[in-house]
């Protein structure tokens, strides 16, 4: 059965969000659009004229998950909820981009911001993604289209000009891409978060020992280095995570660069 480029996604958010909680989630169609206030981002690509997205996420959904990642209790503050959402949708589209259905395009998440009410208009997506771990199921409306084949000017790869273009719901991805997709998404990498380095002498090294005091030359507030392969992938910010360290990113590589780091 073909699934359109909205279904792909939600699918990857699915497989995004079990990542970040540790327990499985799906996603599966939604009876009716995002109708309240939520968060909306916007999703484009790395060619001119293809068109974008609107993705809107429900405000009761969104603070139930950021709650479920982040293991909060009570009032979610709203700066974590869009930190929340900026990452996960951050890391579907690079997920996406992927895809045979993605054409070779590089798909891009702009800033997550608080979404009014509104008519998303004719031929919207709505999904609905659930997980045990979540107290509800996360609406998603993504209205908008992405035109895949429409090709840059001077671009000598593509179809022809007077090509008969293709929409979101003639692209689907084949099983052998998925089966080769999902194989490749369960290998368990190490990733190491760095939070500083610096240069010793041997002779300081040699006396190295309990009570001994290394400066490291930068703040505590400095942002710690996360690395793949001993290359960095992405940066962030040391947070406590239900009384544990972790670590909320503010920043990632480009995902070929982060394909790079996988491949080292």
């Amino acid at each position: 059965m073909k699934q359109t480029l909205p279904e792909l996604f939600g699918q990857e958010l699915a497989t995004v969000i079990a990542a970040l909680i540790g327990s499985p989630a799906t996603a599966a169609p939604g009876a009716a659009p995002v109708s309240g206030d939520g968060w909306s981002i916007t999703v484009d690509t790395d060619a001119a004229a293809r068109g974008s997205w609107t993705v809107v996420v429900d405000a009761e959904g969104a603070s139930a998950l950021t709650a479920a990642i982040m293991g909060l209790t009570g009032d979610v503050p709203p700066t974590a909820v869009a930190d929340t959402l900026r990452e996960a949708i951050r890391q579907t589209v690079s997920a996406l981009s992927l895809l045979d259905a993605a054409g070779g395009l590089e798909l891009r998440a702009g800033e997550v911001a608080p979404h009014a009410a509104a008519d998303p208009g004719a031929g919207a997506t709505t999904l609905v993604v659930s997980c045990p771990a979540v107290s509800v199921p996360v609406t998603i409306t993504i209205a908008g289209e992405i035109d895949l084949t429409a090709v840059p000017a001077g671009s000598p790869a593509g179809p022809p000009a007077d090509a008969p273009k293709a929409t979101d719901s003639e692209l689907h991805a084949t099983p052998a891409a998925s089966e080769r997709l999902d194989a490749i998404l369960d290998i368990e990498l190490p990733l190491i978060v760095r939070f500083g380095r610096t240069e010793l002498p041997l002779r300081t090294l040699a006396h190295l020992g309990p009570g001994s005091l290394i400066d490291l030359g930068r703040s505590a507030d400095d942002p710690v280095d996360l690395l793949v392969s001993n290359r960095v992938v992405a940066r962030g910010e040391v947070v406590v995570v239900g009384g544990n360290y972790g670590v909320r990113v503010l920043d990632v590589v480009s995902p070929r660069e982060r394909a790079r780091s996988m491949e080292a």
